[in-house]
């Protein structure tokens, strides 16, 4: 049985991981997603964030370096609040900026499962960052967040019990 389905650099658009996500929805084996460096954008990332919403096998979400924007970063927050498996979710070096971090720390209030959460290099400042920090303070299954490297003049790194590393 496949657990693990590597993606990484396969040029694959909105197109394709909506093809993907239609594979995922009856996914029963699978726990592991990387789908890396490919183009997917806010389309491809719905896709799966609705899936994902069906799924209650994948653990481990990687959409690093994707293109994936605000809305990107919306639906998979809207994901996050119903998903009970997802353990690790990677969006680094995407464009999700403050207002997509501000729906992924909404949905941080109330996840039950979500361990690992990266976030770097995707456009955040101070206000981003707080928002992320506050919600991982009450988050009690967070152990890792890892937002990247701050701005000059941007907070300093998350202090909360529930947070084992809070990499910036």
């Amino acid at each position: 049985q496949v657990t693990t389905v590597l993606l990484n650099t396969c040029d694959i658009t909105a197109k394709g991981a909506t093809s993907i996500a239609e594979a995922i929805r009856i996914n029963v084996t699978v726990t592991k997603l990387d789908m890396n460096t490919n183009q997917i954008s806010d389309a491809g990332a719905t896709a799966i964030a609705d899936a994902l919403r069906a799924n209650e096998k994948i653990r481990w979400l990687d959409l690093e370096n994707n293109n994936v924007n605000s809305a990107g970063a919306a639906a998979l927050s809207e994901c996050l609040k119903t998903n009970s498996s997802l353990t690790l979710l990677h969006l680094s070096a995407n464009n999700i900026g403050d207002t997509g971090a501000t729906s992924i720390a909404k949905a941080l209030l109330v996840n039950m499962t979500l361990q690992t959460l990266w976030l770097d290099t995707n456009n955040l400042s101070a206000r981003g960052g707080a928002e992320l920090a506050r919600a991982a303070a009450s988050c009690t299954a967070l152990q890792t967040l890892h937002i990247g490297t701050p701005r000059v003049g941007s907070l300093q790194p998350p202090v909360s019990p529930g947070i084992r590393e809070g990499v910036w």
